[in-house]
Order: structure tokens, then C-alpha cells, then sequence
């Protein structure tokens, strides 16, 4: 059995993203997996792409081993492929390049593609190939992982017009949050299936990190973007015994003792500093899309280890381990730390997350049944 998973992504980023872990999943399950890294321009070297770091030139459209001898890499590399810009004149330059981007094709492509049992898209330009794919393999099943809310990360409006167009095409549509679920409710082929975890390795139990020894409490904040400086800040000052462990690649802000910047961990080191936390930090801020970030991996992976989640009010959850903060309202943000230290943690609820294995399951039982 051969499934093809297309992604912006490339196979081996040391960033690990929902698709590489479902990539992994139907690999431990025989099937043949090909990760396909779709939509890139030739012009990523000239723009210091990061995933230029994963590949050579010469490796551009060909099917390459990994390290998995299940998975294996496709990168379709063009010199044109739809502009990802909001910026109307490039909008009407990407028109023509939209209608040609499916027919670029390469004919080895085209052959991997023939004999696919599953076809999975992320959210991403990539949308643009489906109807080209979908004529040269009508009897694939096909499944729209929607990892990203389109119009969140501001992706053109040509694209989202086309995903709107073709998601009710799709045999599956996959949403991770309930935030995207209401956008394709209304199709009576979506589901709200919420990212797996890594449970094998979070059910380890790991030594107590040696830097939380020194604080009565830990909160902790495991993250690339949209952080709230000033919440940090805050919270800092007004715990002076409390360590606030930030990690990502996040510049720093403040030279409190008790406030300590890790910098970008191994996903596996960061494991032991969320199991041992009292409190995970939600703390993000953004002027659009806040709400599409409530069922993140992060968040499963602090509920999964129990515990409560300081995050802002303006992203709402239906979990019930959620502890809600104003913006920049100081006496707010310390209620919320308060609060949420005192949580009870025993009650908080696991039964609904997956694991990697069970969510690649449940979307072969999906298309399965169509």
C-alpha cells in the first residue's frame, strides 16, 4: 500500500511537523510512504530557504531514500508556481501560473502518483495541483489535512477560493482544531480528528530538569512565534520564586533570575521540562487567527502531561484545563498564574489524544468507508 503525503514541509526538517509524524506513522505501519515537498521555487537557494539545507540540487525531482526505509523524499522543484502574496498585482501575475502549475508535472512523478492507494494534501498552495492529480489517479482515495487555517497565515486569496472549490472533491477533510472544524462543518465529509502526540515518549518518566530544583514552581512556554513579551514580563516581576522556562527560538526580554531562555531544544529534550511543570504557557498574542491556535500540538502535549494552560482570553478552548488572562492587564495575568497553580490536575481529561499511530488509523478507517 502506497501513501502520498504533500507538504510544504521537507521530509527531514529538525522542525517536526503534524505531517512528519503521520508520515512516520503509516511508515510503522508497512505502508510506502512518500513525502513530497510541494510548492518550491528553484529561486530558494537565492532566498535562504531553510529547506535548501535538506537537499541538493541535483536531488530535486527524484525519489530519495531517508534514514526510514519506508518514507521516502520527492521534491518538485519549479522555476514558477503560484506567488504567495495578498498584493493584488502579484495576484493577477500568479493567474496564468496557477493554470500551468498542475502541468508541470514530471513524468516520474506522474508514475508514483498513478498507483497511490491514499493521497493526503496539507493546507498549502499545493492546493493548486489536486485537480492534475486527481486525473492521473482517480481511484485514490484523497484526504485534506487541514493543519493551518489559510486566511491565519494569509495565504492569497486565489488559494482559499480554491480550497473552498475543492474540499467538498475530497473524500476526507481532516481539521485539528475546532476553531477550523466550524469553517468545514457544513461538508458532510469533514471530521475533527485533533494532531496526535508522541505518547511512547511522553509516557516515559524522565528526571526532574535540574534548573527547576531552584524554583518553588515552574511554568514553562514551548514555542516559535506570537509571544507575549509583556505577559512574561508580568509574570516574572510579580513571581520572583516561580521559574518561567522559555524555549524556542525567541529573542530575550528582561534579565530576571527567574526568568531562563533555552533558545530551539531537540523536541525530545523538551519533553522532561514540560512533564515536571506546574503550569504550560499559552501566553501568544497575534492580530489575527488567536482562536485557530487552541488545539496546537503544544496544547495536547501540556494536557497530556496535565496541566492547566495560562493562555489569552481571546483563545478559547472547550478544554476544561484552560485558565484565561486580559492582555496586558497586569492584576489579570497574576490572578490567572494564581489560579492555575492551584488547578486541579487530577481532573483533567486525556481520553480524547491520539497518539500519531491512532490518528494515521482513523484516517484509513475514514476513507476506507466511503
Amino acid at each position: 500500500m502506497k501513501v502520498i503525503l504533500i507538504s510544504p514541509h521537507h521530509i527531514s526538517s529538525k522542525r517536526k511537523a503534524g505531517f512528519h509524524w503521520i508520515a512516520d506513522a503509516f511508515a510503522k505501519r508497512g505502508w510506502e510512504t512518500i513525502f513530497l515537498t510541494a510548492p518550491i521555487r528553484y529561486t530558494a537557494w537565492l532566498l535562504g530557504d531553510h529547506r535548501t539545507g535538506y537537499f541538493s540540487f541535483r536531488d530535486t525531482h527524484r525519489l530519495k531514500e531517508t534514514p526510514d526505509p519506508k518514507i521516502k523524499s520527492y521534491v518538485f522543484m519549479t522555476l514558477f508556481n503560484p506567488i504567495s502574496s495578498n498584493k493584488r498585482i502579484f495576484t493577477y501575475l500568479s493567474i496564468p501560473l496557477v493554470r500551468l502549475y498542475g502541468k508541470l508535472l514530471p513524468n516520474n512523478l506522474k508514475r508514483i502518483i498513478e498507483d497511490a492507494e491514499i493521497i493526503i494534501f496539507e493546507s498549502s498552495e499545493a492546493l493548486l495541483l489536486f485537480g492534475a492529480i486527481r486525473q492521473l489517479n482517480k481511484k485514490a482515495k484523497y484526504i485534506y489535512r487541514v493543519s493551518d487555517d489559510l486566511e491565519t497565515i494569509g495565504t492569497p486569496q486565489y488559494v482559499i477560493d480554491c480550497e473552498r472549490e475543492i474540499a467538498p472533491k475530497f473524500d476526507l477533510v481532516s481539521v485539528p482544531s475546532e476553531y477550523i472544524y466550524r469553517k468545514f462543518a457544513h461538508l458532510p465529509n469533514c471530521r475533527l480528528h485533533y494532531h496526535g502526540i508522541n505518547k511512547e515518549l511522553f509516557s516515559k518518566q524522565y528526571d526532574v530538569p535540574e534548573e527547576y530544583t531552584k524554583f518553588e514552581k515552574n511554568i514553562v512556554f514551548v514555542g516559535t512565534s506570537h509571544f507575549d513579551y509583556d505577559f512574561i514580563k508580568i509574570a516574572a516581576e510579580s513571581f520572583p520564586h516561580w521559574g518561567f522556562h522559555i524555549i524556542g527560538p525567541l529573542k530575550k526580554v528582561g534579565e530576571s533570575p527567574n526568568l531562563l531562555y533555552y533558545g530551539e531544544m531537540p523536541f525530545a529534550k523538551t519533553v522532561p521540562y514540560i512533564q515536571h511543570a506546574d503550569v504550560g504557557l499559552q501566553n501568544r498574542i497575534s492580530d489575527r487567527g488567536l482562536a485557530s491556535l487552541s488545539d496546537s500540538l503544544k496544547i495536547l502535549q501540556y494536557t497530556y502531561c496535565k496541566l492547566p494552560i495560562v493562555a489569552p482570553i481571546g483563545l478559547q478552548s472547550s478544554r476544561k484545563n484552560f485558565v484565561y488572562y486580559v492582555p496586558g492587564e497586569k492584576d489579570s495575568i497574576r490572578t490567572a498564574l494564581a489560579h492555575a497553580v492551584e488547578y486541579d490536575r487530577k481532573t483533567i481529561d486525556i481520553s480524547n489524544i491520539y497518539s500519531w499511530g491512532e490518528l494515521a488509523e482513523i484516517l484509513i478507517k475514514e476513507v476506507s468507508n466511503v
